[in-house]
């Protein structure tokens, strides 16, 4: 017992807010908690962040200890501009997606032969 009062002595301790997406900063370091119903009622709440004497990081709230997870700043290889990028990119592909569906529609509608419209199905199958 004296033993875990001085490992808990030992550390340093500060308080952070919890973020909506779950996630606070220590560091230089992003640590998120898992996206369950008792962390969601913990979002934009004060914690209390705890780095023992060995370095490791803890998060605790009400003296209850939460799960983490932690993702290095200066090791991530995806920047905001990627991030932009491919939002937009996805974007754009589903608008392109949408008005195919829709030409395949009123191209459907004007088929002819039964032959025709089962290569269209085919297509729509592989593109789906």
């Amino acid at each position: 017992m004296p033993t875990e009062v001085l490992d808990e002595i030992f550390t340093w301790q500060e308080t952070s807010k919890l973020s909506q997406s779950l996630s606070f900063n220590y560091q230089r370091q992003l640590f998120l908690l898992p996206d369950t119903e008792e962390s969601r009622l913990l979002a934009g709440q004060r914690i209390t962040v705890v780095e023992l004497s060995d370095g490791t990081v803890q998060a605790r709230h009400a003296g209850k200890l939460l799960p983490l997870t932690r993702f290095g700043k200066d090791d991530a290889e995806i920047t905001q501009g990627t991030i932009v990028s491919n939002k937009v990119l996805a974007g754009a592909l589903q608008f392109i997606k949408d008005k195919q569906a829709a030409k395949d529609v009123e191209k459907l509608s004007k088929l002819r032969t039964k032959r025709d419209k089962r290569l269209l199905e085919n297509r729509k199958k592989r593109v789906a």
